[in-house]
């Protein structure tokens, strides 16, 4: 009976074996610092946000295929 039980739960090894692959690779990207920092005052920086700003006519598409759009907008930014 035990030995059955043993045998049966050969499944959840491999899935938690799975699962504790995929944390790793999330822990990394959540533990990676990045190149830049956004926060520092040193460098080049942007002039202050004044003005309008348009994005037009812009598309979305998947590289997997790249004929289909997906989305297309219009955005204007005061």
């Amino acid at each position: 009976m035990g030995a059955m039980q043993v045998g049966q739960s050969g499944v959840y090894v491999e899935a938690f074996a799975q699962g504790q692959a995929a944390a790793s690779i999330i822990f990394d990207v959540i533990d990676r610092v990045p190149p830049i920092d956004s926060s520092s005052k040193e460098g080049k920086r942007p002039p202050d946000g004044a003005g309008n700003f348009r994005f037009q006519d812009v598309h979305f598409n998947y590289p997997s295929r790249k004929e289909v759009k997906v989305r297309s907008i219009d955005l204007f930014l005061l």
